[in-house]
């Protein structure tokens, strides 16, 4: 079974970090969230929906109890995203998305330093790199990078299919439904630039 999920508003999805209104006025977001994010998003629907068994939540007799995620992620037009293995870089001068990555070997450490490991990635390349964190690359990248072609890879940053969109809120009083003082604060909501969806 597949679950197809787009998003056709703004979405905030709050990281680890504790927030208390009043003493920070900035809530940071994180995308995507964690496959628990949408485990819990499809139990709390299928309840939402039957409200009638909500009782058995939790219990044996669980209607959800089943549900499982075997895979969850984000797909752009239709296509499954991966996200780009760390051991990859950006050119960072590249002219296009077109073979944008370098790859890096397993090399072994032989310099003074406190570094706590043997062996390092390293490039032979003598080129302007940057991280690939927060990338992704479609399937056939992927195979090739599996497969380790010398065909060129290419990898998509988020930002290119997820944007940036700060918000300002206001908490209320939940007796008076005013806004009460000292507690205004930004999130940064994230507003999805082409298609996406996520599946199971």
């Amino acid at each position: 079974m597949k679950i197809k999920i787009d998003a056709i508003d703004t979405l905030f999805f709050k990281d680890g970090k504790p927030f208390t209104m009043g003493e920070e006025v900035w809530a940071n977001s994180m995308f995507p969230p964690p496959p628990s994010v949408i485990y819990g998003a499809l139990r709390s629907h299928y309840f939402g929906l039957h409200p009638e068994v909500i009782s058995k939540a939790g219990t044996s007799d669980d209607p959800t109890k089943d549900l499982v995620l075997n895979f969850f992620g984000i797909a752009v037009d239709g296509e499954v995203m991966f996200p780009t293995p760390l051991n990859l870089l950006f050119r960072k001068d590249a002219e296009s998305d077109e073979n944008n990555l370098i790859k890096t070997e397993l090399v072994e450490f032989n310099g003074v330093s406190n570094y706590a490991y043997k062996y390092q990635l390293q490039s032979e390349q003598n080129e302007k790199v940057d991280s690939v964190s927060g990338s992704y690359l479609n399937g056939n990248s992927l195979t090739e990078y599996l497969f380790r072609t010398d065909k060129g890879l290419n990898a998509l940053p988020l930002s290119q299919f997820i944007s940036d969109e700060p918000k300002t809120g206001i908490g209320r009083s939940n007796s008076t439904r005013s806004a009460e003082d000292g507690k205004l604060f930004r999130t940064g909501m994230k507003r999805p630039s082409v298609k996406k969806e996520s599946g199971e």
